[in-house]
């Protein structure tokens, strides 16, 4: 890795989590092999901002695959 493209690295990594998100967007926009989106490709990308935003505000909460596992054995008796 070159000094210039191992600074740009550190340098990326520390902004905060949802710049990092954009930029990797950006840079895959960059490299896709087809010129046109997928389908649904908005529709994925829209969902998942919608996702860290209510993440971010508070709105909804993580959950472990341990609690996840724990629920639906609980739902299902």
């Amino acid at each position: 890795m070159s000094a210039n493209v191992k600074e740009i690295t550190e340098n990326v990594l520390a902004l905060p989590k949802r710049s990092r998100a954009i930029l990797a967007e950006l840079i895959l926009d960059t490299i896709d092999e087809t010129s046109e989106p997928l389908d649904n490709e908005q529709a994925w990308i829209e969902e998942a901002r919608k996702r860290d935003k209510e993440l971010s505000t508070g709105k909804v909460k993580c959950r472990t695959h341990k609690e996840i596992v724990s629920a639906a054995y609980e739902a299902i008796g």
